[in-house]
């Protein structure tokens, strides 16, 4: 075992070690042409001086690695390699083994290249691969399992990570355990590939595949605009999951909440067994650019037609609110799915393959109602709608004998967020009343959201409609009023548009009459709405030509 090497020259073109090295504080330089060659054992870096060129490596040649490389420098700075060329080469060889330790190491050029395509490099900690504009990473025989750690790409050009056939990355890790049964605790999604690609463009492609080697790989293209930023990065992971897609996968702020909608409670069915996860950072401006994602057609398509399946996009709304974006996009029925477009609004784009015919579902943000004046006011907001035909609320007094209120046509489709409002004019008087709401599509469709109840109108009547008539271009009122509180008028269309209100101030308790002229409104139905402090009543009118 050799405790310190301090030059490997050109005249020994090859030094071969079968018992491996373990370096504590040594500088090993290997120059041009030489080939430094540990057989077994591997190398251990255990430096413990804060100085770069403690137990540091002057890399022009090659190592030719068949055992572990660990590098276990106490300090960060420690990251073996130093005055970085281009020139140095790691060549991780032989059968099963680990690259990593308790520090990280900074790699001018590493190959990965097996006795067997079978053969694992298993990463423990972080790797870098490249001085910031070369370096290269090639995979040629074996696979590279990431196990929930990270490779670093620093170079910026689209051939700095080169593979074959017979070797590709392995990010399938749950980083919260294998055995997950429900969406949370959810996957943090730390087995990455992290390009730097900055203020490049072209074509990147993350060599991903599953533990048997079909591909599950991701293509980052951005010949549609370079970003603006040199520390600009783009991290992409990727991971298989049960048939209810859990775990659920997060960036720490970007949570996977749910996969349906708020009238459907789980969606999942519809959507294939794997998530693509891609992170877009440090940029000023982001790059334009297209997407390409693989799936595995054995084990992810949770019994869903090929020929069906898009991609469709998470959208965080905030904390507790999340929908997918609705209608899906990219190719249809290919593996891979091209063509999908990255939303720049955002750092973190989490993808899904889905059925196109039955997507993960409309997504109502909420449904509520609260009290205004006598009248109670029902308002909800979609996030997304898909051939959504109109929604019906519907109301009752003890939450089992139902009935229509009024219908809102829908918006069909729609990925912009939409606010609905409409009221309940004449309330239950002392008591709560409940309210739900019934979305209908275009087929005749339709799902109930969740049972809401508000309470308005607690004093009893002090005022009430005698008759309404039509008298030629008016509307006659005849009103008991006992309290004598002046009140408003207030006439609608059918469509719930406000025509006409006016406030009308009785001059005498009890019986009033009032006249509203009605000469700028069409033939049809109407709805009067009276109103006071303290009471609301209502009443259907039919205006007829005069």
């Amino acid at each position: 075992m050799k405790k310190y090497l301090f030059f490997i020259i050109l005249l020994f073109p090859m030094l071969s070690y079968t018992q491996g090295i373990k370096n504590t504080g040594g500088v090993i330089k290997i120059s041009t042409g030489a080939l430094l060659n540990i057989n077994g054992g591997g190398y251990t870096n255990e430096s413990n001086i804060a100085n770069t060129a403690h137990g540091a490596i002057e890399n022009d040649g090659t190592i030719s690695l068949a055992g572990n490389w660990l590098n276990n420098a106490t300090l960060a700075i420690n990251k073996v390699f130093i005055n970085l060329n281009n020139q140095g080469e790691v060549i991780v060889n032989g059968g099963n083994t680990q690259i990593g330790g308790a520090n990280t190491t900074n790699f001018e050029n590493l190959t990965i290249n097996k006795t067997l395509a079978s053969n694992i490099v298993q990463l423990n900690n972080t790797i870098t691969v490249g001085n910031g504009t070369q370096g290269v990473l090639s995979l040629t025989q074996g696979i590279l399992s990431l196990s929930s750690n990270r490779v670093i790409i620093n170079n910026s050009a689209t051939t700095a990570l080169v593979y074959t056939s017979n070797s590709y990355v392995v990010s399938e890790t749950y980083n919260n355990g294998s055995g997950i049964v429900s969406a949370t605790p959810y996957n943090t999604c730390t087995s990455i590939i992290q390009w730097n690609i900055g203020e490049a463009n072209g074509s990147y492609i993350f060599p991903f595949a599953t533990a048997s080697g079909t591909s599950v790989a991701f293509i980052y293209n951005n010949t549609g605009g370079a970003g603006t930023g040199t520390a600009g990065n783009v991290s992409v992971s990727t991971y298989h999951t049960n048939n209810l897609n859990y775990p659920y996968p997060t960036d720490g702020t970007n949570p996977v909440l749910h996969m349906a909608g708020y009238f459907v409670a789980d969606n999942s069915e519809n959507a294939i067994d794997r998530f693509h996860i891609v992170n877009v950072l440090n940029y000023t401006t982001k790059p334009t650019a297209t997407l390409t994602f693989y799936y595995d057609p054995t084990n992810d398509l949770n019994g869903i037609d090929p020929l069906l399946i898009q991609a469709q996009r998470w959208v965080r709304v905030d904390a507790t609110n999340g929908y997918w974006a609705n209608p899906p996009v990219g190719s249809l029925g290919t593996n891979p799915i091209s063509g999908i477009s990255t939303d720049n609004s955002i750092d973190c784009n989490i993808w899904v393959g889905s059925n196109s015919e039955t997507p993960l579902p409309i997504e109502l943000i909420g449904f509520d109602g609260k009290c205004n004046g006598n009248e109670t006011m029902l308002y909800w907001t979609t996030a997304t709608e898909t051939n959504n035909d109109y929604f019906t609320i519907e109301k009752s007094i003890d939450t089992k004998n139902w009935n229509a209120l009024t219908t809102i046509n829908g918006a069909g489709n729609s990925n912009a967020l939409i606010n609905y409002t409409t009221y309940d004019y004449s309330p239950s008087i002392g008591v709560a009343d409940y309210y739900r709401l019934k979305q209908t599509d275009y087929d005749g469709k339709y799902t109930y959201s969740d049972i809401i109840s508000v309470k308005c109108n607690d004093n009893s009547n002090e005022f009430s409609i005698i008759n309404i008539y039509q008298q030629q271009n008016r509307l006659v009122f005849n009103c008991s009023n006992s309290d004598g509180l002046p009140y408003n008028i207030d006439l609608f269309d059918i469509t719930g548009r406000k025509m006409i209100s006016t406030k009308y101030t009785p001059t005498n308790i009890g019986y009033n009459q009032t006249k509203l002229d009605i000469t700028d409104l069409t033939i049809g139905c109407y709805m009067v709405v009276l109103h006071n402090q303290t009471n609301t009543l209502s009443q259907k009118v039919i205006i007829s030509k005069y």
